[in-house]
């Protein structure tokens, strides 16, 4: 049997390159920050993108530059290097040569994207003595079968030459219609708004003094008004700054988080814009998922404002402040907050698109906020710059299409860590929110609040003294006061009901978080249902064949399991079905220490799978009148909590511990509630944030921030009160019924 072998080779289609370009870059904007990143690599201080519309034979013809004073290009680099398809030259030198810059685009396709911009293509680059000329037809590598087959015109001049690069590209508007018209006052706004958002607007210290790096923008005989040409006259050069509404925002955070998770912060209180109150916090960042990991060290800033009436007042004075030569007004300001949001991912210098871009929430802060919106903040409330190590530290990898980071542990890593750096600041931005609401006004729970709206005292105190300054006769006034007794009566009924239906409310958000519960405990059972049944039905058959009696003993000691478990099934659901009819509950003598038991049973299965002890010592003989629903709420608030924050603080050397105590008092029924977990923040506890609704130092998604208002609010119904108490070792709370 004879054998022929043949020695083949890969034959790029011409093709390839406008792939490259087309596909993988994608659009416009990014063609040209690519040539700009370029532009940086080349050691360039200043880089001019120049839009230039005039008339060539008679045809309208847009002209598209980036110019810059970089090293420039040798006729060898371009050959070997600039027109090869994925080089590996930026990888071998990672760092420029004169001022020692990380290089940027170390993939090797990024200045193919140039295609996008127009038909021809012109590169002139000069080094110190040689000028060298490249000359491209995009539409030759349509018409072309291979890459290979593909001829370019090189022109290479000796002499004196000051070093630096321009490129430049032509569309003519009858060729070329769709890449012409492409660029009106919007498209051109959006590229103004993506080179200001270009370059980290944080100020990162240079050992270099002269390693600065200018982004210009100019327009010439433009057709179009763009908003920040306009300010200039028509052929004006913008400097590429970055927004200078940034600078005013309300809240700030920023600082650096090391590759162990230890961040060292800074928070700045300027909501008033006056008084500019900052506080250092130092925390160690750690994660329950086993499947994320730290991401090398980064940077972060994050800045954000009050989009409510009032915050955008304090927006346009601070900016007036901030620059005396602006002037916004409201709508203004609301326009400038929508062209910058989002938080930034920044590496060597350079954004990472798409992070930052509207409507981009990679860090899904809408889903969180809708959970709890008065504590979390919007994707549209924060300007935030995250900026990232090279990615053999920090283990964040590029996509090869510019779309972003690939999914991996260090990329959850970095969210987890960004969020929870955020959950600091959202936690002192609330209290601080809080705390300015009630100067305004007296803060009251639910019910003190429903008991002021039928509290007509003051009314019936101004009654009397106006009919006494007047001279009026008593028995009118003493008709009004009885008309308002009788009217505050008929209200009465219309009050409980109000009651019932926020205890309903109440019980039902109570009840989802319980069933939360339920359908993961649940699972365990079915799942041994199912296993059982399987098993049970293939022992019976094989019993009828073998009449092995050890098969009837597997099937009946599986049986009694099955009992079990429907038990413990049919005893949840019992206990709270309540919830879901809270509506009808009737009050009644009931005891305590039995509905404290209910709640914890609930949580049976969860208790045990994490290793959580449990202690009850309350009285049996203890009886509270009312309706035991509102215990099962506030306890299961409390449990719920506990579980999750004995998890955060999961120590292997300390058990964890639930432990539930009466107190004896002649006068009340005082029970003590407490934990070892990590315990209430001080602050939290004296300015009695954490029971205000929407308050939570959880940081997960679900959180709403309304157990312990909800708790508190159940405690009231039962003629009680509910309060946390400083400890030195976990949470402690104590209820008290009078």
């Amino acid at each position: 049997m004879s054998e022929d072998k043949d020695s083949v080779r890969i034959r790029p289609s011409a093709r390839l390159i406008k792939t490259i370009g087309e596909d993988l870059i994608g659009d416009s904007n990014s063609a040209i920050i690519e040539l700009v990143k370029n532009s940086y690599d080349a050691d360039a201080t200043q880089v001019d993108v120049i839009f230039e519309y005039t008339m060539i034979e008679s045809r309208n013809v847009l002209k598209i530059s980036v110019n810059d004073n970089g090293h420039g290009m040798s006729n060898e680099t371009i050959v070997t290097k600039w027109l090869v398809p994925a080089t590996n030259a930026k990888l071998k030198n990672i760092k420029s040569s004169k001022f020692h810059r990380p290089l940027q685009g170390r993939k090797g396709i990024g200045r193919f994207a140039v295609g996008l911009l127009g038909q021809e293509f012109i590169l002139v680059s000069k080094t110190n003595n040689e000028k060298n000329t490249l000359y491209i037809d995009w539409g030759v590598f349509d018409d072309e079968k291979y890459l290979s087959d593909i001829e370019l015109i090189l022109e290479t001049e000796k002499d004196e030459y000051q070093p630096g690069t321009f490129i430049e590209t032509q569309t003519y508007q009858v060729t070329d219609y769709e890449k012409y018209n492409y660029w009106n006052n919007k498209s051109v706004g959006n590229l103004i708004k993506e080179l200001r958002k270009l370059i980290s607007p944080m100020n990162h210290k240079k050992e270099n003094p002269e390693d600065i790096f200018e982004i210009n923008f100019q327009m010439i005989n433009s057709p179009y008004s763009v908003d920040e040409i306009s300010l200039n006259h028509k052929n004006g050069k913008l400097k590429i700054e970055k927004f200078p509404i940034i600078d005013a925002y309300d809240y700030r955070l920023s600082g650096t988080i090391n590759n162990e998770g230890i961040a060292d912060l800074l928070y700045e209180n300027n909501a008033n814009g006056i008084d500019k109150l900052g506080e250092k916090i130092t925390k160690h960042f750690k994660f329950i998922d086993e499947n994320i990991d730290y991401a090398g060290s980064i940077e972060i800033d994050l800045r954000v404002f009050d989009r409510d009436k009032e915050g955008i007042a304090n927006l346009v004075n601070k900016s007036s402040f901030l620059n005396s030569n602006i002037r916004i007004d409201k709508n203004e300001a609301r326009a400038e907050l929508n062209k910058i949001y989002g938080v930034n991912i920044y590496k060597n210098g350079f954004r990472i698109k798409p992070y930052g871009n509207e409507g981009v929430d990679w860090l899904n802060l809408d889903k969180s906020r809708i959970q709890n919106p008065s504590f979390k903040i919007s994707n549209n409330q924060i300007v935030g710059s995250i900026t990232i190590e090279s990615e053999d530290i920090s283990g964040l990898e590029e996509k090869s299409a510019r779309d972003g980071l690939k999914d991996n542990a260090h990329f959850e890593g970095l969210k987890s860590l960004i969020l929870q750096s955020l959950f600091e600041l959202e936690k002192r931005r609330f209290n601080y929110r809080q705390a300015v609401i009630k100067s305004k006004t007296n803060r009251n729970t639910v019910n003190e609040q429903i008991d002021m709206l039928l509290d007509f005292t003051s009314l019936k105190d101004k009654v009397q003294e106006t009919f006494r300054n007047e001279n009026l006769k008593p028995e009118k006034a003493e008709f009004l006061l009885n008309f308002i007794d009788q009217e505050q009566k008929s209200k009465q009924h219309i009050i409980e009901d109000i009651r019932r239906q926020i205890a309903v409310y109440q019980g039902q958000a109570t009840l989802g978080m319980i069933i939360s519960v339920v359908l993961h405990e649940g699972r365990k059972s079915i799942q041994f249902f199912k296993q059982e049944s399987d098993s049970n039905l293939n022992n019976f058959e094989i019993y009828k064949k073998t009449k092995n009696d050890r098969l009837l003993e597997i099937v009946s000691e599986s049986l009694v399991q099955f009992k079990e478990q429907a038990q413990s099934f049919t005893s949840l659901f019992g206990k709270i079905a309540p919830l879901a009819n809270q509506r009808n509950s009737s009050k009644s003598n009931f005891s305590l220490l039995n509905a404290i038991e209910n709640s914890f049973s609930i949580f049976k299965d969860s208790l045990s799978d994490n290793n959580i002890l449990t202690e009850i010592n309350v009285n049996k003989d203890v009886m509270l009148y009312g309706s035991k629903e509102d215990i099962l709420v506030a306890f299961t608030n409390l449990i719920e909590n506990s579980i999750y924050w004995l998890n955060i603080n999961d120590n292997p050397s300390l058990p964890k511990k639930i432990i539930v105590n009466d107190v004896k008092d002649d006068k009340k029924i005082v029970i003590t509630y407490k934990d070892n977990g990590p315990g209430i923040n001080i602050e939290d506890l004296e300015n009695g944030s954490i029971f205000e609704p929407g308050f939570t130092t959880k940081i997960n998604d679900s959180a709403t921030g309304l157990g312990l208002a909800i708790a508190g609010e159940a405690v009231e119904r039962l003629n009680g009160k509910l309060f946390a108490s400083e400890s030195s070792d976990g949470a402690s709370f104590k209820i008290e019924f009078n």
